[in-house]
C-alpha cells in the first residue's frame, strides 16, 4: 500500500523550491524523518510516499519505519529513504483521488497506473548537475583541446609549467560567472559577457582578459565552451578592447552550482581580517582565496549527523576540532581541550581543517564541486592515505572533484581504493616530442600517454636500486 501526501501553504510551503529545500535540508537534520499529524497505519516498510504540491507529484521517497518522536504538533514521524526529487508530474486522477491531505493507493489494483507513474518519474528526474566538459581553442598554452569528465574525481597529473592550474581556474571562473547570472534572473548577453571578464580577471590575479589569448598560434581570439550536465557556456575572448568577451551561445535553462576552490597555499592562517583587506586594497591574493574565505565564514550547521563520519575521519587527522573564536581559527585539541591558533599548525594541517570547517558549515555538501588545487602539498605519507580515502568518500557523498597534483602517491591511493569504481578520470598534462603541450585523458591511470613524474618515479627507483647493491 503506497500514499500520497499533500504539501500545501498551510504546512508552510509556498512554492516547489520550498517542498525541494524541506527534503534536501530539513529533512536530514531530521535523520530522515518526515512528520505528520495522522496516523497512516496501512502502510508497511518498502511501500512508497509519493509527495505532491498544487496537483503536481515532485518527490518519491520508500518507507522505513515510524517513530516515537515527537515534532512540534505532529505526532507521528515517518522515516525514509532513496529520496528522489523529480520536475513536477500533474497527478493522475484515476490513481489519486479526493482532497485529503494523505491517501491510499493500493498498489495491486492500480499496478498500470503505477507503472505509468514510475516511467514518468524516471524522464522526469532532475539530474544533478555537474561539469560534464571544457572545450578550449587558443587559450593561454593550449592550441586545441576538450576535455571530458567524470562525474566523480577528475585527477590532474603534470609536470610545473603545463596548465593544470589555469584549467581548474578556468572551470571555477565560468561556475562562479554562471552562478551570478543566474541568481540575477536576467537573460541579457551583455551582463554575462562583463561577468565573465570581471572574474576571470579576478581570477587569473594581475592579468587581463585578453593575455590569456595565445598569439603562438597565430590567432587573435579564444574559444571557449564549457559544457555542464544540462547546458553550456560558449563565449570567445577577443583581442579588441570594446567587446572584450562575445557569447556564441548559452542557455536559459541554467541553475546557480555550489563550487569551493581550495588553492595550493592554505588561508586558515590568514583569516582575520582577510575579507576587508581584499575588498579595500590590492593585495597578492586572487579571488579564489576570497570566496574561500566567505565560505569559512558561515555559521556552523546544528545538525551535521549526514558528514559525521567524513569529518571524524578529518578530526582524526588533526587530533582535534577546527573552532573560530573572534575571528581566528583554532584547533581544540581532543587530549586536553587546548586550544592551538592555526598559524602554530603545520601548513598540511590547515588545508585538512579548511576541508573540516567547510563540510561542518555546509559549504560543502551532496551536489557540490569542489576543486583542489595540489591537496598533498606538504603531507606526509600517511596523511596523504587518508586524503584519498576522503577524495573517495566525498565523491560517492555526491560532490564532484577535480584535484591538480605531481604526488603518484596519492594517484596509487586512489588507484587502491577505488576498486571498481568507474567515477575516476585522469588527465595527463605533459610535452610531446616538439614541446607541444598535449592532454592525454582515461578512465584507467595506466592508459595515459608518457608523463614525466612517472619517468622520473621509475628512474629513481633505478637509481636506489643501484646504489644499494
Amino acid at each position: 500500500m503506497d500514499v500520497l501526501i499533500r504539501f500545501s501553504e498551510k504546512g508552510g510551503f509556498f512554492s516547489y523550491a520550498d517542498v525541494e529545500d524541506y527534503f534536501k535540508t530539513q529533512l536530514l537534520k531530521q535523520d530522515n524523518y518526515f512528520y505528520i499529524g495522522s496516523n497512516m497505519k496501512q502502510i508497511k516498510k518498502n511501500d512508497y510516499f509519493y509527495f505532491s504540491y498544487k496537483g503536481q507529484i515532485i518527490v518519491k521517497a520508500k518507507y522505513l519505519g515510524i517513530t516515537q518522536k515527537r515534532e512540534a504538533d505532529f505526532p507521528f514521524g515517518y522515516q525514509v529513504s532513496d529520496i528522489t526529487i523529480f520536475n513536477p508530474i500533474e497527478i493522475d486522477n484515476n490513481l489519486f483521488k479526493g482532497q485529503s491531505s494523505f491517501f491510499y493507493i493500493n498498489t495491486k489494483e492500480k499496478k498500470k497506473e503505477i507503472i505509468k507513474l514510475e516511467k514518468a518519474i524516471d524522464s522526469h528526474i532532475k539530474r544533478r548537475e555537474y561539469i560534464s566538459a571544457l572545450e578550449v581553442n587558443n587559450f593561454t598554452l593550449f592550441d586545441k583541446m576538450k576535455l571530458e569528465f567524470a562525474e566523480g574525481i577528475n585527477v590532474f597529473i603534470g609536470e610545473n609549467g603545463t596548465g593544470k592550474s589555469q584549467i581548474l581556474k578556468l572551470l571555477y571562473t565560468l561556475t562562479t560567472a554562471n552562478n551570478t547570472f543566474y541568481k540575477k534572473n536576467t537573460n541579457k548577453e551583455t551582463y554575462l559577457s562583463e561577468l565573465i571578464v570581471e572574474t576571470i580577471e579576478n581570477v587569473f590575479k594581475g592579468k587581463r582578459i585578453q593575455n590569456l589569448i595565445s598569439f603562438n598560434f597565430n590567432r587573435n581570439e579564444s574559444d571557449i565552451n564549457m559544457n555542464f550536465s544540462n547546458y553550456n557556456i560558449d563565449f570567445s575572448i577577443t583581442a579588441h578592447t570594446s567587446s572584450q568577451v562575445k557569447i556564441n551561445k548559452f542557455s536559459t535553462n541554467g541553475s546557480p552550482q555550489k563550487i569551493l576552490f581550495i588553492p595550493a597555499k592554505e588561508i586558515l592562517s590568514n583569516f582575520k581580517g582577510f575579507r576587508n583587506l581584499w575588498e579595500e586594497y590590492l593585495i597578492p591574493f586572487d579571488k579564489t582565496f576570497y570566496d574561500l574565505v566567505k565560505a569559512l565564514d558561515r555559521p556552523l550547521l546544528k545538525d551535521t549527523s549526514n558528514i559525521r563520519k567524513m569529518n571524524n575521519a578529518l578530526e582524526d587527522i588533526l587530533n582535534g576540532e577546527i573552532i573560530q573564536e573572534n575571528g581566528e581559527f583554532l584547533l581544540k585539541r581532543n587530549k586536553d581541550g587546548k586550544k592551538i591558533f592555526s598559524a602554530m599548525m603545520a601548513e598540511g594541517l590547515r588545508k585538512i581543517g579548511t576541508l573540516s570547517y567547510l563540510l561542518k558549515n555546509n559549504s560543502l555538501s551532496n551536489e557540490s564541486i569542489l576543486i583542489w588545487d595540489e591537496p598533498e602539498a606538504n603531507l606526509n605519507p600517511r596523511t596523504i592515505q587518508e586524503i584519498a580515502k576522503l577524495l573517495i568518500a566525498l565523491q560517492k557523498f555526491g560532490i564532484q572533484i577535480f584535484i591538480a597534483t605531481h604526488s603518484l602517491f596519492l594517484i596509487k591511493e586512489i588507484e587502491i581504493l577505488k576498486k571498481d569504481e568507474s567515477n575516476v578520470k585522469y588527465f595527463g598534462f605533459g610535452f610531446d616530442e616538439n614541446h607541444n603541450l598535449r592532454v592525454s585523458q582515461n578512465k584507467e591511470f595506466d592508459y595515459l600517454d608518457d608523463l614525466i613524474i612517472l619517468d622520473e618515479e621509475i628512474a629513481q627507483s633505478d637509481r636506489f636500486m643501484r646504489e644499494i647493491k
